[in-house]
């Protein structure tokens, strides 16, 4: 059953985009999502974690000029690889969880977990304890530097065999304690590990690497709930409730959150980056069920913060804005703002990061298709449909959706190269998120 709000897509879609199939009841009706947003005051609940296994795509019509669902679990299933070695590979080189590297990673690949795709769970347990554990809490990472050996060297704190073995080691960075704790093994063997292990492994421990926020800031901890990264922790209720508390950690006092990463530099006014901080913040509480005390204090007070927030000039704005009326069951509003969204889409079956930008982007079209699926929509939607379209035939030979810097970033002074990598990375997740949550269940 469609919730109120996403009753719009079935005649605002089919009559704005023309499309034929409307004129046929019989695929009307099977038009309709299979999924329908809630009604009380919590979004649809997360879903429960799928098989290893590759599930079967269900048997779905969908509307003339769309992907098919077979499609898109296909671009997805390319995607997977890029999205594991390029997020491994920033964990590596940079020792920074990031706001739109590491969590989204770990979003995408439970996603598809989620959703039956083959996905390695011994993997995605170790990243997802990684970011709730290690880069939220303590940030910590392992580097046997030159100085440190020096310093072992210089006040003879080790035997000269084990120095000597440590120096096989210099400057490896290892962001996994488990892979250090091999590397250790491999060189200094049973009984040297035994007896000088432990505080080898204390010296060489660095924290709070890779900058401002490596250590968990609001939109990290934001991400990695939406992402029910603690589902494939080690321990899923102690990291479920340090993500929540964190989000009560990290609020401000006027109730919003303070904007980080990416967020500062992009082509908006600081004040709709802070109201969209915010937004992703109550949003990601909102849908987190139960919740303990402080953070469904946080949830209040952002709530209220959120109501003299005024309209913004990005997509992402007013799909947030949707989201939270239909969280709030405010569905009358809501059903205005999907309409509206609607109308925003383009031709070739995305949306662009600004309301009034002509030109569609993968990041923005897959982000809309994330909160489509969360509210009750899936491809049998023409809007939807069209957006799988437009996924599946811009996605790159590597599995990745390119995309430059300068689409979505407003700083002038960034590394273009960089910031490309970092777009595409972070715009192929969203594709891969999108894609996924609007796949008939």
């Amino acid at each position: 059953m469609k919730s109120p709000a996403f009753a719009v897509i079935g005649w605002f879609a089919l009559f704005a985009l023309g499309q034929a199939l409307a004129a046929d009841p019989a695929s009307k009706e099977e038009d309709t999502p299979v999924a329908g947003a809630t009604a009380s005051k919590k979004p649809q609940a997360a879903p429960a974690a799928g098989p290893t296994s590759k599930a079967s795509t269900p048997a779905v019509k969908v509307p003339d000029g769309s992907a098919t669902p077979a499609q898109v679990r296909t671009a997805v299933e390319q995607s997977l690889p890029f999205i594991e070695r390029e997020g491994l590979a920033w964990m590596q080189k940079n020792a920074c969880i990031s706001c739109h590297q590491v969590p989204s990673m770990v979003w995408a690949t439970q996603s598809a977990h989620e959703r039956g795709l083959p996905v390695d769970t011994a993997k995605l347990a170790r990243w997802s304890e990684w970011a709730t554990s290690n880069g939220l809490r303590r940030a910590v990472f392992f580097n046997v530097t030159g100085d440190l050996l020096k310093k072992f060297e210089d006040g003879k704190k080790f035997p000269e065999e084990v120095t000597k073995k440590l120096g096989k080691l210099k400057d490896q960075r290892f962001v996994f304690a488990d892979d250090f704790d091999a590397a250790l093994a491999k060189n200094l063997g049973d009984e040297l590990l035994a007896a000088h292990g432990k505080p080898v492994t204390d010296a060489a421990a660095k924290t709070k690497q890779g900058g401002a926020g490596s250590s968990g800031d609001a939109n990290q901890q934001t991400a990695l709930l939406l992402a029910r990264a603690d589902r494939a922790a080690n321990k899923p209720a102690e990291d479920r409730l340090e993500l929540l508390s964190g989000m009560a950690k990290f609020q401000a006092k006027d109730g919003s959150w303070p904007i980080a990463g990416q967020f500062r530099g992009q082509q908006r006014s600081l004040d709709e980056a802070k109201v969209v901080t915010a937004m992703w913040a109550v949003w990601a509480l909102a849908s987190a069920g139960d919740l303990p005390a402080d953070a469904q204090a946080a949830l209040q007070r952002g709530r209220e913060f959120l109501k003299a927030a005024k309209p913004g000039v990005t997509t992402e704005q007013l799909l947030l804005e949707t989201l939270l009326a239909e969280a709030d069951s405010q569905h009358d509003r809501a059903k205005e703002l999907t309409a509206e969204l609607i109308k925003l889409q383009h031709a070739d079956g995305g949306w662009g990061y600004l309301k009034e930008r002509e030109e569609s982007d993968a990041y923005t079209t897959g982000m809309v298709l994330y909160g489509l699926g969360r509210l009750g929509c899936d491809g049998r939607d023409a809007a939807v449909g069209r957006a799988w379209q437009y996924l599946v035939a811009n996605q790159a030979a590597d599995g990745s959706w390119p995309q430059g810097l300068k689409v979505i970033s407003a700083n002038k002074k960034e590394d273009t190269k960089l910031g490309d990598a970092v777009y595409t990375y972070w715009a192929s997740t969203w594709a891969a998120i999108g894609m996924l949550e609007t796949l008939p269940r």
